[in-house]
């Protein structure tokens, strides 16, 4: 995905790409906007260095995000997962509904709604045997994140 191959080597991993960083231990607060991009402070309020983010996102099982809308998790310092979403997704936008959506990605083996207040909201589709969660949104009518390598804790956590 975006040259990066699955099982890649942290240390291999194209740093310099990297726009933002989530679960990363060492943050303790962060900030993004447009303008200025991601910061991160550390328990003490100190600013911290992206590079100093990365690598511990890649040591402690954290997440890097490229510019592509593509992110990808790591464990024991190697790429274990990839996620698409945004504009990476543009492939699939010709699935205008959720039956449409099914047809296409087959039947899952795990569907859990996603409701706010008693409206639905999209559903949350988990494939075991690919390790893949998909999630619907049903206002917009379209796939709002593919995540490879996922499982069924990671449902949960949706």
């Amino acid at each position: 995905m975006c040259g990066i191959p699955y099982g890649c080597d942290g240390r291999d991993f194209p740093v310099e790409r990297v726009r933002e960083v989530t679960l990363a231990p060492i943050v303790q607060s962060s900030t993004s906007s447009g303008e200025f991009g991601a910061s991160y402070k550390d328990a003490s309020g100190q600013p911290l260095a992206l590079s100093d983010v990365v690598a511990n996102a890649i040591q402690f099982s954290g997440i890097l995000h490229l510019p592509e809308n593509v992110s990808f998790g790591f464990r024991d310092g190697r790429v274990n997962r990839f996620a698409l979403y945004g504009t990476s997704l543009h492939l699939f936008r010709y699935i205008k509904s959720h039956t449409q959506f099914v047809e296409e990605f087959g039947v899952a083996d795990t569907v859990t709604p996603k409701e706010a207040f008693g409206d639905l909201m999209g559903y949350v589709h988990y494939y075991q045997r690919a390790q893949k969660i998909v999630e619907w949104d049903e206002m917009g009518k379209k796939i709002v994140i593919i995540n490879f390598g996922a499982s069924r804790h990671d449902v949960d956590a949706a």
